[in-house]
């Protein structure tokens, strides 16, 4: 969560959790695999809201489906907070982002031995505010919408872990940047069907 300039953190700077968090599977098959989560007492300033979330991961993907869902528990804010989904900070790293396309990615080496590593994150670009950047992470900070709701998606790619490199979609930070910009485009405008009312034929 972000009050003004200032960020709030589920985790403190040791790593301890700063709020209630619950946990579950909600699905786990082939095809989908769904997990939920509970933030309860996540503080900003004088203020504690609740956020819940679900998180899909796709057979064949290389991105996750995150549905986030935020009230205020306590507290007198007049104005939502911002909230921001983050990517780790490489070093060296190429960083990319397009807010008018709703995503933010970067290119980059952990160490030699895991290799070159991908990271985006998508948001509906009518909630995108700005992106920030802080000692450990790449921010794109957004609003929620009207219901309170946002949804995110967060993708990676990993050449080491590939087992079939043939579906390797990009092996370098220009590669892996047009692949986020049309990986955003498509999951913002999903393909729609539209079902008719069967009718028999009867002699």
């Amino acid at each position: 969560l972000w009050r003004g300039g200032d960020v709030h953190r589920a985790y403190n700077e040791t790593n301890q959790l700063r709020c209630k968090l619950e946990q579950g599977v909600a699905a786990e098959g082939p095809v989908r695999s769904t997990v939920w989560f509970q933030l309860n007492d996540l503080r900003a300033g004088s203020d504690t809201y609740a956020v819940s979330m679900i998180a899909s991961c796709y057979a064949g993907q290389i991105y996750s489906e995150h549905r986030i869902q935020v009230k205020q528990t306590s507290g007198k804010g007049t104005s939502w907070p911002l909230f921001s989904s983050g990517l780790v900070r490489n070093d060296p790293e190429q960083v990319y982002s397009n807010s008018t396309g709703g995503w933010l990615c970067s290119w980059g080496l952990q160490n030699r031995h895991v290799g070159a590593l991908g990271q985006a994150v998508v948001v509906d670009p009518r909630q995108v505010v700005d992106t920030r950047t802080l000692s450990d992470s790449q921010e794109m900070r957004f609003r929620l919408d009207e219901l309170s709701r946002a949804r995110v998606f967060i993708a990676g790619e990993w050449e080491r872990a590939r087992t079939d490199q043939r579906r390797l979609v990009a092996k370098t930070g220009s590669q892996w940047r047009r692949h986020v910009a049309r990986l955003a485009e498509r999951v913002q405008n999903p393909v729609r069907v539209k079902l008719h009312t069967f009718q028999s034929k009867q002699k």
